[in-house]
């Protein structure tokens, strides 16, 4: 599973078309509290948050093997971190990917 805030290669490419450093890691899938169900948000570890420069608000491309899609950053709790990103039921279906799936 990679997170992607016009990122793409673990190296640091450059994104030619926005000029803009890109950089992917892989997650461990987790679920969302119910209060995000069905919103289109993903929760990631704050310290790929930072490493990335994403904010609260801003969109993620989701990879998986088979597909991609979309989701708005929220600021991950408290208690999580160590490489997760939490998502909803519908994503995971959209990306065909499971709870620990990475």
């Amino acid at each position: 599973m990679n997170t992607d805030n016009n990122v793409g290669d673990e190296n640091g490419s450059m994104n030619e078309r926005e000029g803009v450093e890109e950089k992917s890691f892989n997650l461990t899938v987790a679920e969302v509290g119910s209060k995000d169900v069905g919103r289109r948000i993903a929760r990631i570890d704050p310290k790929v948050a930072q490493v990335c420069q994403i904010q609260t608000g801003d969109a993620l491309k989701i990879l998986s093997e088979k597909t991609d899609t979309v989701a708005l950053c929220r600021p991950a709790r408290q208690v999580d971190g160590k490489g997760l990103i939490r998502i909803d039921g519908y994503l995971r279906n959209k990306l065909d990917v499971g709870i620990n799936d990475r």
